[in-house]
Parts: C-alpha cells; structure tokens; sequence
C-alpha cells in the first residue's frame, strides 16, 4: 500500500484502518457529555472527513466518476451494534459514522440467506416469497444519507459501485431498493454492476483493491458433484479437461501448472455453519481448504464460480486470533483467483445450473464483464416480479418471487473491468 499524501492531517485514520476486519469486540464507549440544547450553528452536518483518498485503496489518484466506492465496517454505540459507512465518489468524500442496527439482526439476521429460509419456511402463508419481497423493498428506505449518495451516483451514465463490506453481517447490498424523487427506481443489483470487496489476508491485498481489472481467456476447469450432474451440454463444449468429481482433486490439479483457463467451476455442496472446522464447501471444511496452495490461481488469475450453496457466507471464527472475518470467498482471492462468484445462500439446482450455463453462452468467444453479466442475471428475474406496467392484471406468481431472490444470491467479488473469454475445447483450449 502507498504511504498517506504527506500533507494528510496529522494522526489521520488511514484506509487500512478503516478497512481492517472486524475484531468483534465493541469499540470502548466514552461516557456521554453533559447534554445541551443545539444553538442553530450547531445544527449544521459535520464537514465530509478528509483522510479517505482513493489512491490509497490502489485506485489511482481518482475513481472514475461513473465509480462509487462503498466501505463498510462494523462499530457500535451505547444502544448497541452499528455499522460506519464511508462513501467516495467523483471525488467527494463522506461518512454516516453509526448507523444502529436492531441487536437481534446484527447476527446474519440481516442476510439474505436467513430472509429465504423464513420465507422457505412458512408454508401455509401463499404469498411468502412476495410478502419478503416487499419487505425487503423496503428494509432501507429510512437511510436518507445512504440514498443521498446513490442518487448522485445514477446521474452518471453508465453507474457502478464497488462496496467493499469486512462484516460478518452478510448485508445484501444488491437488494437495497432505491427510490428517488426523479429518475430510475429499482433495485441496486439490477440499476447497476455492483461489486464486492473484502479485506484479503495476503499481505499484499490486506489493505488495497486490485488495481486493474483481469482478462481471463481459455477454457474451463470444473468439478462437477455427481449428484449435481448439469444437463446442459455447454459445459462439455469448454472443458479443457474431464470434470472432477471430488472437490480435493480439483484443488490438488490447481497445485499444478494449466493451460490458459477462462473459469474455474466449483459445483458441489456447500454447508454453512459458524465455526470454520463445520463450514464445508464440497465436503472439505474452510479449515483444511486453506491447506492447498493452488497455484495455478496465481499463476494465471482465472476467476472461480463457486456454484455452491452457502459459497458466499461469512463467519467470525472465534478461534482465530482477532476473530477475523472469514469465507471461501477470502480464501480464494488470498490464493490467487482473479474474481470470485459466490452463493450468499440456499439455491435451487435447476437455477444454479441455467446461471452457469448463461454465464458460458455469453462468453463464448466474447469477453464478458462479469459484473456486468450478473447485473444482468438479476435485471431479468426483477423485472419478472416487478409490478405490472399499465395497471394491467397481476399475473405474478410466487415462483417469479423465489427466482428473483435465487438471482439476487450471486455476488461478484473481484476489479469492475474484469472479463472472461471462453475458448472451446475443438480450438485448441484443451
């Protein structure tokens, strides 16, 4: 990381600081001052702070003025947990210190993986999954400030937005739904490419993002559970090698030196639990997944699909020193992955294959944005449950509400420009 400008504010936070990963223990409360009544000055919002630059994230002197950056962090206030939020854009910095969360969803009660296990599991309610939708429509909506900034950000032309979150609370930030006086309502995930960042534990990316986006051209590495079997012949057409169909394989073959690889497909099982020894991905435990070096990740920055049910949860492993914010998704970038597409949840097979199997279609032979081809995935199952335009009948079901949450589970961790180009195995990929 790049030292501070030498004319930053003495004893200014800096980016690392504010960017560190959860420790999870509330930070030390002074005692209240003696309460006054505001005169009129005082009533005037702080100035933005001055210490949160780009440059020191590895964005180079500016973002692009159609980028917003997002960072998130955990705190918490004498009424209990909260979140700080630090927003840059077009080159204006701003902060909302303490943003109070209700205690009983600060511990994944704010996921989307818990609002579709609710959902899942109220059966003699027919309208569950559109019930959950409204409410998460509108779940966000008292936060003024946070929609203060996204309004500025949709007046540019092709808007993105990097949210760079290191809680464990799992906040579904794609499903903010944002509804300004003038201009396109909807939600963040289909108005835009959002893109995730975490703290990478590396050495290298611990305090920065990628500075420049990765373009991965070849063909496809993949295990396959054989439970999970996908009925779509495309995933034939790119294999640059026969499909494993044991997770550790895979990752002993990416120890080893590949041919050029477009993506690396992870579709098995995964099991979430809140200890690293429980939580699985394929049958192996976060724990001993670590273990592999995969180099051929770092070698070649191919970016993985983890096609995996709960591929995108975090957890704070209270056996790890500091209780870090942990996941498969961490783990990979730390090993070299160029992006990673991860599972915030439980999703259907028959979803996580036609995703999959969409996302090779678009790139073959075409290099694909990924951000944007997610955008895209969500953008088509929102307009399936959106409302019906010219007052016309209602003809929504309660299966076009539970695929748009399944779309809405895909989150993309990577740089904003990264493309993938997939080679078919008869030229030459394999």
């Amino acid at each position: 990381m790049s030292a501070p400008p030498a004319d930053a504010e003495p004893g200014a936070p800096s980016l690392r600081s504010l960017l560190a990963a959860d420790a999870g223990v509330p930070a030390p409360q002074q005692a209240p001052p003696p309460a006054v009544v505001p005169l009129p000055e005082d009533l005037a919002p702080p100035p933005p702070p001055t210490t949160f630059e780009p440059q020191w994230s590895g964005l180079g002197a500016a973002l692009p003025s159609d980028v917003a950056l997002l960072c998130v962090t955990s705190t918490s206030t004498g009424q209990g947990p909260a979140l700080s939020l630090n927003w840059h854009h077009d080159g204006i910095s701003a902060s909302a210190p303490q943003e109070p969360l209700a205690p009983e969803l600060a511990t994944r009660g704010l996921s989307l993986a818990s609002v579709i296990k609710e959902a899942a599991a109220t059966p003699e309610n027919g309208t569950r999954w559109q019930d959950a939708y409204y409410e998460m429509m509108n779940r966000w909506s008292a936060q003024d400030q946070l929609h203060r900034w996204l309004g500025d950000l949709t007046g540019a032309e092709e808007p993105r937005l990097i949210v760079w979150d290191n809680t464990a609370h799992e906040i579904p930030w794609e499903l903010v739904y944002h509804d300004p006086p003038r201009g396109q309502a909807g939600w963040l995930g289909a108005l835009m490419p959002v893109i995730r960042w975490t703290s990478v534990h590396d050495g290298e990316l611990v305090g920065r993002l990628p500075s420049r986006g990765n373009a991965s051209d070849g063909g496809l590495l993949m295990v396959e559970d054989e439970s999970l079997r996908a009925k779509a012949e495309i995933f034939q057409t790119y294999l640059a090698e026969p499909s494993f169909t044991k997770l550790d394989n895979l990752l002993h073959r990416l120890d080893q030196p590949t041919g050029p690889l477009g993506l690396v497909i992870i579709r098995c099982h995964g099991h979430y639990a809140p200890e690293a020894q429980r939580f699985e991905l394929g049958g192996l435990n976060l724990n001993r997944v670590t273990g592999f070096r995969m180099k051929a990740l770092r070698d070649s920055g191919v970016p993985v699909l983890m096609n995996a049910c709960s591929s995108g949860c975090t957890i704070q492993d209270p056996k790890s020193v500091g209780r870090p914010v942990r996941s498969f998704v961490e783990l990979f970038l730390r090993k070299g992955a160029g992006a990673v597409i991860a599972v915030a949840g439980v999703v259907g097979v028959e979803h996580s294959e036609e995703f999959a199997a969409r996302l090779l279609e678009d790139a073959g032979g075409t290099a694909t944005n990924l951000a944007v081809a997610l955008r895209d995935h969500r953008r088509h199952y929102a307009r399936r449950a959106g409302e019906p335009s010219g007052g016309g009948a209602d003809g929504r079901r309660e299966d076009d509400f539970e695929l748009f949450f399944a779309a809405f589970l895909y989150l993309y961790y990577g740089h904003p420009d990264s493309t993938v180009r997939m080679r078919r195995n008869d030229e030459g990929a394999a």
